[in-house]
């Protein structure tokens, strides 16, 4: 029998991580365990995702467990805690790494495995994420890199869903699936390894995508697995002020550059230079601060 282990990071969001738990435990398919990989959180996130497990009886304690990971160490680190959990128990063929402000259709997981176990080329996979918000568009269903320019997007990004538009996309245009929801074979992190914690936030699941590919196995996307996602749910819990904002915009400056100069260093100072039109977008925005950041990353960050 199938076995799936659920991971779900998470930092000071108990409200989302139990709504997330409330929508796994409808899930039609039942072979699975959850854990809370708890990054540290200086709330009471950690008390109140116990308490409600132990409070409710239909949750079973031997499927929902929750540890602390002892320091927050980003996402990757939470989510590495979990897969050293399910490694260490060795029972688990998926694993299913769910952002904690995510919600799942009762068929998604079962959807997963069916499309899995029919492709077996396919080592790790996506789905189409919605806003949690507007259960009818489409928040992104993967990712495309532009390599020379170190630039990002979503594929078919606040589209409405349409199942034959989201069958269309072939593997070979889908460069990474975005970390939201990432479903991965043993297989795969036995021959790939851990994510690179390195990254804190952001572009960590690239980075294990470009991996992946790099070893000879394929990523694909499975149309008819749908999870709701509330965009920017963790990240939203720190502190929202330009204090806030500046603090998210650091890693995603600096980790587009990490991610060139590990994968692509030929082409790296090139995307470098591209980072003047970033400086330039923030003078524009009247943020200095992030702009003289920007420049430094430009010139400096090797």
């Amino acid at each position: 029998m199938i076995q799936v282990l659920i991971i779900i990071p998470n930092w000071k969001n108990s409200t989302s991580t139990i709504n997330c738990i409330k929508s796994l435990n409808k899930l039609k398919f039942k072979q699975f365990k959850v854990i809370i990989c708890n990054n540290n959180s200086k709330d009471d996130s950690f008390i109140e995702i116990s308490n409600f497990l132990n409070s409710n009886q239909k949750y079973d304690k031997d499927k929902f467990l929750i540890e602390n990971t002892g320091f927050n160490g980003g996402y990757a680190f939470a989510c590495n805690h979990g897969i050293r959990y399910g490694l260490q128990k060795n029972n688990f063929e998926y694993f299913w790494i769910l952002n904690n402000d995510t919600e799942v259709e009762e068929n998604s997981l079962t959807e997963f495995i069916n499309y899995m176990e029919k492709i077996p080329s396919i080592g790790l996979c996506g789905n189409p994420l919605l806003y949690l918000s507007d259960y009818k568009t489409i928040q992104g269903l993967a990712g495309k890199y532009n390599k020379w320019t170190g630039t990002t997007k979503h594929i078919y990004q606040n589209t409405p869903y349409n199942l034959n538009q989201v069958k269309s996309i072939k593997e070979n245009n889908i460069d990474y699936i975005i970390g939201a929801s990432m479903f991965i074979k043993k297989s795969t992190i036995l021959k790939v390894g851990l994510l690179d914690e390195n990254y804190f936030l952001y572009c960590e699941e690239h980075d294990y995508c470009i991996r992946v590919k790099r070893k000879g196995i394929k990523i694909g996307i499975c149309p008819t697995s749908i999870v709701f996602h509330e965009e920017g749910g963790t990240s939203s819990n720190i502190k929202i002020n330009n204090e806030g904002l500046d603090f998210i915009d650091k890693f995603y400056l600096k980790n587009h550059l990490t991610l060139s100069r590990k994968f692509f260093p030929f082409i790296h100072p090139i995307v470098r230079f591209f980072y003047i039109f970033k400086v330039i977008k923030r003078l524009i925005r009247g943020n200095f601060k992030m702009a003289k950041f920007a420049l430094k990353c430009m010139i400096f960050y090797y």
